[in-house]
């Protein structure tokens, strides 16, 4: 072989072996909707060791979170639309003694413990906006120093302790909230231990305009004026408790509060703060 053609040969090689190479490395994504509880493991097919993006909507019990877990390369995970419920495998099981054992299952509306757990090439993950129950080690053994960013779209902070966040690096990792929920979400438990927590989920927007919807506090209640009859309104504190919650039937309504401090007052889709 001519030395022009062997070197031409060698350039297609090396041209065919970073074109290989470069086609491994591109990220895989997926949008999935589950409408059968169970059924993730199916959908995914033979992607389910190569999707790095993962957008999930409809219903997740505890067969499909285990198949999330099994996702050595799962980077980024959407979990906005999707619901939490009951039923399929356990997330983990464990043998206390010969004669006891328990094991961690999937509940509605709650992410329990171990639920990510395992999931040690997570950087980025959309929490349900489902979900109203946060419980103690929700990341357990993940790598906390890839998981930068936690989304969470809920208005008012879900139910979280002081261990849900465990194994997240609550220095550098950015907590992103709805605007205008800072005040709720930095004095809520589990919330607050982030050290950047940062407004920038917009809010869905109502047909009613803002400037029609008055409050005030009246010794112990909160009086709310000018929301539109049928409107629920609800009011929670800053721990993510419901305090009350009723459809508007006059001009004026009053809800009594048990003490002086900040709640989040919910109606129609739009979020207000009421400070005492």
């Amino acid at each position: 072989m001519r030395t022009k053609d062997l070197y031409t040969y060698f350039i297609f090689i090396l041209l065919a072996f970073n074109s290989i190479n470069t086609s491994a490395e591109e990220d895989v994504s997926m949008t999935i909707n589950v409408a059968t509880a169970g059924s993730l493991l199916t959908q995914l097919g033979n992607k389910v060791d190569s999707v790095n993006n993962l957008t999930l909507s409809g219903y997740l019990n505890g067969t499909d979170i285990r198949t999330m877990r099994e996702m050595d390369n799962l980077s980024t995970l959407d979990l906005t639309d999707a619901n939490i419920v009951s039923g399929g495998d356990p997330i983990a099981c464990f043998q206390e003694s010969s004669v006891y054992s328990f094991c961690y299952r999937t509940e509605n509306n709650k992410i329990g413990n171990l639920t990510f757990t395992g999931c040690r090439s997570l950087t980025s993950i959309i929490l349900p906006k489902s979900v109203i129950e946060y419980t103690n080690g929700v990341f357990y053994e993940t790598d906390g120093s890839k998981l930068t960013e936690i989304h969470n779209k809920s208005l008012v902070p879900p139910i979280a302790t002081l261990q849900t966040f465990d194994y997240v690096n609550k220095l550098t990792c950015k907590l992103y909230i709805p605007n205008g929920t800072y005040d709720a979400y930095h004095s809520a438990v589990g919330w607050s231990d982030f050290s950047n927590i940062i407004e920038d989920e917009p809010l869905a927007i109502s047909n009613l305009p803002v400037s029609n919807i008055k409050f005030y506090s009246d010794q112990n209640s909160i009086v709310v004026k000018g929301a539109k009859i049928g409107d629920m309104i609800e009011v929670y504190d800053t721990f993510g408790v419901l305090i009350h919650k009723a459809k508007v039937t006059d001009e004026s309504t009053r809800f009594f509060v048990p003490d002086k401090n900040i709640y989040i007052v919910l109606i129609a889709n739009m979020v207000f703060k009421v400070a005492f």
